[in-house]
């Protein structure tokens, strides 16, 4: 495996699901940038593939679910639900009723309910599921061209903007991308009245300008809780590949942006991909109670390759740890 997938073909749909099934709990990050959590009312369905929406309204109990968003071979944006309660664990998502055409080898970044994709005409454009009445999940979809546009070969990454799903899931996300081969970042509808004022203070507007990267540069990017923060704010670290094989590493604190370059990212693959886990939130969960990011301890990790392996480093008391290379099926 000399690329973290990014993009998956659907000849090897089938394959890849055996490999998610057994993978998902420990290592699903792998998959770059791709990854939205939610937890859903699922119903039963058969095993047959493809199903023609995600049937996920049937039982008044919520399961934890799993979407892994992609692009196939002729550039449609499409999705997969990942749930144990689903007789054959997984099915496609109804985003495929959508028929949404991304240019070429899109980047897709998604956290849910929102996913990111960038047109053949170069501009972005947002999903967002339908959410339903509590933030439940719905077979329906909302798409939104969003007023920018990225270099035809830029990445995507997105992060939630506050630890509170209920303020994430009506307007509160932020994207990078790549504009003339510099990393840019944007708080689409800042001045809403649907976005919080508190949002725009999750974000120094410090934010350097980055240019000594290659065009098309890997990046990640990922959302930690501010400690005892009652605005409920984050902050973000963003991970980029420079033109000397290294990683940098963008993080805010409560004043301004910062960057590093740890030892353990750097001289890795020129040809890495980067991602990064950012924990779920939900408004409720299994046992029907809120879960704000940060409610449990988790230290955040991030995963590239270096000689050819898939490494994962950890993020733990301000310093980056490796915790070596991730077993692949």
């Amino acid at each position: 495996m000399k690329k973290v997938v990014t993009s998956l073909k659907q000849a090897h749909f089938r394959r890849l699901m055996r490999s998610l099934l057994a993978f998902v709990k420990t290592a699903a990050a792998v998959i770059g940038g791709i990854l939205g959590s939610k937890a859903a009312k699922a119903s039963q369905v058969d095993d047959s593939l493809p199903t023609s929406e995600a049937r996920l309204t049937q039982h008044t109990d919520s399961h934890p679910q799993t979407e892994v968003f992609y692009t196939n071979d002729d550039g449609r944006v499409l999705g997969v639900s990942i749930n144990d309660a689903l007789s054959s664990n997984y099915e496609e998502d109804s985003i495929k009723n959508m028929v949404l055409n991304s240019r070429v080898n899109s980047s897709v970044a998604a956290y849910w309910p929102w996913v990111k994709y960038q047109e053949s005409s170069g501009g972005i454009v947002e999903v967002r599921n339908r959410l339903r009445t509590e933030f439940s999940p719905a077979a329906e979809w909302d798409k939104k061209r969003l007023n920018i546009s990225a270099d035809s070969d830029s990445r995507l990454a997105l992060v939630p903007l506050s630890t509170n799903f209920s303020k994430i899931a009506v307007r509160g996300y932020g994207i990078f991308y790549q504009v003339n081969g510099a990393l840019v970042v944007l708080i689409p509808d800042l001045g809403s009245d649907e976005l919080a004022t508190d949002y725009a203070d999750s974000w120094p507007t410090d934010f350097p300008a980055v240019t000594n990267m290659p065009g098309g540069a890997p990046f990640a990017a990922f959302s930690v809780a501010r400690s005892s923060d009652t605005l409920q704010r984050i902050f973000t670290y963003v991970l980029y590949l420079n033109n000397d094989a290294n990683i940098n590493v963008i993080y805010n604190d409560a004043s301004s942006c910062k960057t590093a370059q740890p030892a353990t990212l750097k001289g890795v693959d020129a040809d890495t991909d980067i991602t990064c886990l950012t924990m779920a939130t939900t408004h409720r969960d299994s046992f029907t109670q809120e879960v704000v990011l940060g409610a449990q301890p988790f230290d955040p990790r991030c995963y590239f390759q270096r000689e050819g392996l898939v490494r994962e480093v950890i993020l733990t008391n301000n310093e980056w740890v490796d915790n070596g290379n991730v077993p692949i099926p």
